[in-house]
This record gives C-alpha cells, sequence and structure tokens, in this order.
C-alpha cells in the first residue's frame, strides 16, 4: 500500500487541521519524516494505524486517548 494523504486535526499535537500529501513528498521514490522530540513525527505514524486498525497498542487503546486535550474531537482521513 502506497499512502496518498493524511489530514489529522484534533489528534495528539495536532489541534488545528493538517494535511500531508504523500504524493507529493515520494515523487523522488522516498521520503523521511523528520524533527526535533516531540515534534509530532510518531503522532503522525499513529494516526495512520488508527485509521487502517481502529487501535493503539501504544496507549491504552481507546480512542479517547488520541484526542488533543484542548479538543472536543479527533478527524482522521488516510
Amino acid at each position: 500500500m502506497k499512502p496518498i494523504k493524511l489530514s489529522i486535526e484534533g489528534v495528539f499535537s495536532y489541534r488545528e487541521k493538517q494535511i500531508i500529501d504523500f504524493e507529493k513528498l515520494s515523487k523522488g521514490d522516498i521520503f523521511g519524516i523528520f524533527g526535533k522530540t516531540g515534534s509530532g513525527k510518531s503522532s503522525i505514524i499513529e494516526a495512520i494505524i488508527f485509521a487502517l486498525y481502529q487501535r493503539l497498542d501504544k496507549i491504552t487503546g481507546r480512542q479517547v486517548d488520541l484526542i488533543n486535550l484542548q479538543s472536543e474531537r479527533a478527524i482522521i482521513e488516510f
């Protein structure tokens, strides 16, 4: 499977809506997710895992755990 686009809002450190266009990023056939500690790299992977499998083993596995504490809901479109 090749990811196309990820849209997340209210998820972990991503309170505001963020869209990641994997097609644009992978035009050179490879891309990486880089950033400082706490910048949200793992949150991107966890959002994809949740969208695919509806569970997160890293934390308790409840949907409420992925919602940003300042948000009323989480939206993940993958």
